[in-house]
């Protein structure tokens, strides 16, 4: 598979040639979304306007379920927070 999904302008999700598992949209010269496919779960990264755009088309396609924010992927436990001293958003990530 080296295409994931198409959008309306004809705008397809890229295969990345490093990792077959990684996905990656380009619109108007900005990298929009990335999405890494595992077996049957996907990380996805992106602006949450792309993100509904990306998980609408899959589910028009597949059944699927909708889990959330990322807390585990892979066997990596991720804690979502904001550093209030540095300004700034974290994901600590942890492996079992």
């Amino acid at each position: 598979m080296t295409e994931l999904l198409t959008d309306e302008d004809g705008m397809t999700m890229k295969q990345s040639q490093v990792n077959p598992c990684l996905f990656y949209l380009h619109k108007d010269d900005e990298l929009k979304l990335i999405v890494n496919v595992t077996v049957d779960d996907c990380a996805i990264a992106g602006l949450s306007e792309d993100i509904k755009w990306f998980m609408d088309g899959l589910e028009s396609r597949f059944n699927i379920t909708h889990e959330g924010e990322l807390k585990k992927y892979l066997g990596v436990d991720n804690e979502w927070g904001f550093d209030n001293v540095k300004g700034k958003h974290f994901v600590k990530a942890t492996m079992n």
